[in-house]
């Protein structure tokens, strides 16, 4: 695996000032937007940091989302198991929601930022390393996020404002559906995956059971005693980790890189039925 950070410059975007508590300035304004972004993809002479991307078949691409206040690195456990999967993995650390910023009202902001990262990827520049874009394949693109971030996810692939047509498939933990300016949603045309824990206290599960009985193809699963980072993150819920990269896995194989089948996806929710709540 190879890994880096780049800045991915969106010119046609300006970044607006964010002041703190005490007055003193979090994030400079900015005539256009920088959006620094976490890369794991596949490298040559046994990867690394800022390693040449290797000559392999092109890799479906995911777009990981961070939560409030998080901040994503190349040794994040979900974005490896989704690198060891077969993917490449893109993660914005998004400037008004990423550590030290977290400031909620950027949500509006990363369904754009989610396109920014796709067209930089699809045409490196600004930084992205050379040949990268022959290792990812934009025809087979996901996207996934973790609490606010998920919500920008939702964005990006339902809401009338700024949905992405090259989306194939999203998934979402714990996410609320918070609204964007410019139309509203219409969850179609993009299957969904929703995980959300049953304990969760930071964002209650309704707010996904709402999603899922608005979306047409949607599947959401209730993991039994996990709460808002356990999924994500495992802390002291390895196990739960362990669930939840096999059915992100299962879904995007099926629906992003077609690898496999819907059974198969089945097959991972009967085997811990158990323990989610699926529907």
């Amino acid at each position: 695996m190879a890994w880096t950070v780049v800045d991915v410059v969106d010119d046609a975007r300006t970044t607006a000032e964010l002041l703190g508590p005490d007055g003193s300035v979090v994030l400079a304004a900015s005539p256009t937007r920088t959006i620094p972004t976490v890369l794991l993809y596949p490298g040559r002479s046994g990867g690394g940091e800022a390693a040449t991307p290797a000559q392999v078949e092109p890799r479906p691409l995911v777009v990981w989302m961070n939560g409030l206040g998080g901040r994503a690195t190349a040794e994040d456990p979900l974005l490896l198991a989704l690198y060891e999967a077969g993917y490449v993995v893109a993660a914005p650390n998004i400037p008004e929601i990423a550590e030290p910023v977290a400031h909620p009202g950027g949500y509006v902001h990363q369904p754009a930022d989610v396109s920014a990262v796709i067209d930089a990827l699809s045409a490196p520049g600004g930084g992205v390393p050379d040949g990268l874009a022959a290792v990812v394949d934009t025809e087979r693109i996901g996207v996934v996020g973790h609490s606010i971030g998920g919500s920008g996810v939702y964005g990006a692939a339902f809401h009338d404002c700024c949905r992405d047509e090259r989306i194939s498939a999203a998934a979402v933990f714990a996410a609320p559906r918070i609204d964007f300016d410019g139309g509203g949603f219409r969850f179609s045309g993009v299957p969904l995956l929703i995980i959300h824990g049953s304990v969760d206290l930071v964002i209650a599960p309704e707010q996904s059971e709402m999603v899922r009985n608005e979306a047409e193809d949607a599947v959401l699963a209730i993991l039994n005693d996990a709460d808002h980072f356990q999924p994500v993150y495992g802390l002291d819920r390895p196990d739960v980790l362990v669930l939840t990269e096999e059915l992100l896995r299962a879904f995007l194989d099926v629906h992003v890189a077609g690898t496999a089948s819907p059974d198969d996806f089945t097959i991972v929710l009967e085997t811990y039925s158990d323990r989610i709540s699926a529907r």
